[in-house]
């Protein structure tokens, strides 16, 4: 489960990293500072997934969800959301050194 937990991780990041750059490319090019929101990163990319997660989610769950939550969080930039998540995911699956050390080892000898 940790090694799931750490490569979403790494893809999270590498998708914040990848958002980023496009970012800065696209504020370099008009002279201003142009930042791609969540929403808008999502829908240039899957048009139809956005759309069926919204009915899906006022379908099955709350409208507070969608209404407050998602919606709030479509409208931040991509790739603080990102780097959000790939925290998130890191420090989930983060072991710390101490703990690892008082596990038994699974070398076997002999």
């Amino acid at each position: 489960m940790l090694l799931v937990l750490r490569f979403a991780s790494m893809v999270l990041l590498a998708s914040a990293v990848i958002a980023g750059v496009i970012d800065s490319i696209q504020s370099v090019a008009a002279n201003s500072v142009m930042i791609t929101s969540l929403g808008n990163a999502l829908f240039g990319l899957y048009p139809d997934v956005v759309l069926e997660a919204e009915l899906y989610v006022q379908s099955h769950l709350s409208d507070f969800i969608w209404d407050d939550v998602i919606a709030w969080l479509l409208t931040q930039p991509a790739f603080a959301v990102f780097l959000c998540l790939a925290l998130i995911f890191y420090l989930a699956a983060y072991r710390s050194p101490i703990a690892a050390a008082k596990l038994p080892s699974r070398r076997r000898f002999g």
